[in-house]
């Protein structure tokens, strides 16, 4: 069987763009990453952050819901574990790197805003190419319903112009949500396969979905290693070495009628590790807000670890 476990990945990336998602043919490459201007520091910008034997793209600048990305919400610890947050702020105006945490309800509810944080790796799994993806983490310890701490991979390209989904076009889109942990069910993990995209003649959004919830009993204070294995068509999931779920794209999930299983589930695969805050009504709900009359401490993600090891496609095991 041939492996490649993939150390070392360095991008070279724009400062205030998604840079295009890059195929790696044979050997990888280790190169310099930019240097930020101060003129393009004050955007703020995307940088990079050099971190588990990888150079990450770490976000500065959007957002997604009701959180924005800041370069500040990602930060590596004395101890080498790296720290993905989410936060409340209290500020009349547009949200800073230099603003303050403020889990109490803000004077004015007015003024609530809430910044996330959100690393990407592109393309680091090969065109065509099987792998396994592993994460050793620990999960917020003072949750609160509104949240969600997520580890991932998606085949999307990244680069101006390109939508997540998008209005007004197809996309072979596929995406493996490693582990996703809603902070209004702290007990409970959730692994969904996305295969396809399309869009609708009224402009709805259709993402074929798998997802499998709670089906391992799960202690969020806990260090826990979650792993997905992505061999041709099917998607393994384990926690702590357990096997959870396996979806299997043209039967669970089907695909999007604009593209096959193979073309969906070949392209090149990026890794995103990210904290958001849900924008909508206050509740329970996995999907709810936040309520800004309650406290929302700082969730702190705690990433311990990142391995991913490519495999030569058709490369089965029995145990996958």
């Amino acid at each position: 069987m041939l492996r490649m476990t993939v150390r070392k990945l360095t991008r070279m990336l724009a400062t205030t763009t998604m840079a295009t998602a890059m195929v790696v043919v044979g050997a990888v490459t280790a190169t310099s990453a930019p240097a930020v201007t101060a003129a393009a520091a004050a955007v703020p910008p995307n940088d990079t952050l050099a971190w588990d034997g990888y150079e990450w793209e770490r976000l500065g600048s959007g957002g997604g819901h009701q959180g924005v990305y800041r370069t500040e919400n990602v930060r590596v610890k004395d101890n080498g574990d790296l720290v993905i947050t989410a936060m409340r702020h209290c500020t009349p105006g547009s949200l800073t790197g230099s603003d303050d945490p403020h889990p109490e309800p803000c004077a004015d509810l007015s003024d609530t805003k809430y910044s996330i944080g959100r690393l990407n790796l592109f393309g680091v799994v090969p065109q065509g190419q099987d792998f396994t993806l592993k994460f050793v983490a620990t999960m917020p310890q003072r949750h609160s319903a509104g949240a969600r701490s997520a580890l991932w991979a998606n085949n999307v390209d990244q680069g101006p112009g390109v939508g997540y989904c998008g209005a007004q076009s197809t996309s072979p889109l596929g995406e493996i949500d490693v582990i996703e942990w809603y902070s209004a069910k702290p007990n409970q993990t959730t692994q969904s396969t996305h295969a396809g995209c399309i869009t609708t003649g009224d402009g709805q959004h259709e993402l074929s979905t798998t997802t499998t919830k709670g089906t391992e009993a799960f202690d969020p204070a806990e260090r826990t290693t979650f792993t997905a294995t992505k061999r041709g068509s099917t998607v393994t999931y384990r926690v702590n070495g357990v096997r959870v779920a396996r979806h299997v794209c043209g039967t669970n999930p089907k695909p999007n009628n604009d593209f096959t299983c193979a073309e969906i589930m070949s392209r090149p695969w990026n890794v995103i590790m990210q904290t958001e805050v849900f924008k909508g009504p206050a509740g329970d709900g996995k999907f709810d807000g936040p309520s800004r009359r309650e406290r929302f401490p700082t969730q702190r993600l705690v990433v311990h670890d990142v391995s991913i090891t490519t495999m030569a496609a058709g490369a089965a095991s029995a145990d996958d």
